[in-house]
């Protein structure tokens, strides 16, 4: 799938109302397994990049917040 694949539309669709349907704390959870899905249909090699750059930046906003 690909931004500009007519497949990206009903899938964009589907997600933009399931996340204003839902409330935030399990929309967000719904956005970053849409984001991981987008990513993987793709290639699923983008999941172990897209998984180490959450857990580097949830480390790292963590260490912000405790300066």
């Amino acid at each position: 799938m690909s931004f500009v694949d007519l497949s990206f539309i009903p899938f964009f669709a589907c997600m933009f109302l399931l996340i204003r349907a839902l409330p935030w704390s399990l929309g967000r959870w719904l956005l970053i397994g849409g984001s991981y899905f987008f990513y993987g249909a793709a290639h699923p090699w983008y999941c172990l990049l897209l998984g180490a750059s959450t857990v580097v930046d949830y480390w790292a906003a963590i260490q912000i917040s405790d300066a």
